[in-house]
């Protein structure tokens, strides 16, 4: 990790660094602090994966590719689920009788 000024400094003045637009968790994570007030980009990573001995796996990877999910990680977002999220566990926690 580097930091690049755009103008001079002096020695033992305070610096200020610009992180950007990013959720609390990914500055805990990488750089260990959050901030208080950071709700709009507040967000949290998280994957589901379907059970490798689930009996229904093939039907139900077949069903997300259907419907274009091709990813089991999403973002969760001031606390939103999306669309996605939501079909996703949905099928997860599907039986036969669900398929």
């Amino acid at each position: 990790f580097s930091v690049v000024i755009q103008r001079p400094y002096i020695t033992g003045q305070q610096v200020f660094v610009d992180y950007g637009p990013l959720p609390s968790s990914h500055l805990l994570l990488f750089y260990g602090f959050a901030l208080e007030d950071n709700k709009k980009r507040d967000s949290v990573a998280f994957h589901f994966t379907l059970d490798p001995e689930d009996p229904l796996r093939s039907e139900k990877e077949d069903l997300l590719t259907t419907n274009n999910l091709k990813s089991d990680l999403f973002l969760l977002f001031q606390a939103q689920l999306s669309m996605e999220v939501q079909f996703y566990a949905r099928v997860r926690a599907a039986d036969n009788f669900d398929i």
